[in-house]
């Protein structure tokens, strides 16, 4: 039983933010974008927006 547990935990793990196909998920390429564009509102780099939101 445990196998089959982390088995299935295994291969959701490899798949998180990914489609089938391999490719990113368009959800997060949409929030990705959406980050991005704030940040650079801002102005800011990607360094001082982590260090401000953690």
């Amino acid at each position: 039983m445990q196998a089959i547990e982390k088995r299935t935990s295994d291969s959701r793990r490899r798949s998180r933010g990914k489609a089938s196909d391999g490719k990113p998920n368009k959800i997060d390429i949409y929030i990705g974008g959406r980050i991005r564009l704030k940040r650079q509102s801002f102005g800011w780099s990607q360094e001082k927006w982590v260090k401000c939101w953690g």
